[in-house]
């Protein structure tokens, strides 16, 4: 329900893009609000009403529903690589992370490194990509909601 707040204040105030990465184990009886995050993503002229268009992208993966267990680490990885690290580093975007701490929580942020060292200012340095992450936490703009 944080999410409507979100993207109340969003709308209020013209604020850039959302991309939301999502993960459970099984999307049939896990994924408890499919029907709203579905709806946020979905534009007006897709038929989405209640906050449609919310989401610029919404990105699942559930880790037990296939052969490979499919994980956000992997989508933060994966095809979406680029725009993460643009959302990041030029757009300078807030990243909630939120859901267990024993190791989710440090595999996404392992994910988070690996995709910003990549980027061609900070040259496959896992040093330099640490301190902007480690900088984000300082500011705010990433913040840690988990429990173990």
């Amino acid at each position: 329900k944080g999410l409507n707040a979100a993207a109340d204040y969003r709308h209020s105030r013209g604020i850039g893009e959302v991309d939301l990465y999502f993960g459970c184990r099984h999307a049939d009886h896990d994924w408890l609000y499919e029907e709203e995050m579905l709806a946020m993503k979905q534009t007006e002229e897709e038929g989405g009403t209640n906050g449609g268009g919310v989401l610029a992208n919404l990105y699942t993966a559930f880790s037990r529903d296939g052969m490979d267990r499919v994980y956000v680490q992997d989508k933060i990885r994966g095809d979406a690589a680029e725009r993460f690290r643009s959302m990041v580093l030029d757009k300078k975007c807030s990243i909630y992370i939120c859901g267990d701490g024993n190791a989710m929580a440090r595999d996404v942020q392992d994910a988070i490194v690996e995709v910003l060292a990549e980027a061609k200012t900070i040259g496959g340095d896992t040093s330099k990509a640490k301190a902007v992450v480690e900088k984000m936490k300082a500011e705010n703009k990433l913040l840690l909601d988990i429990w173990s």
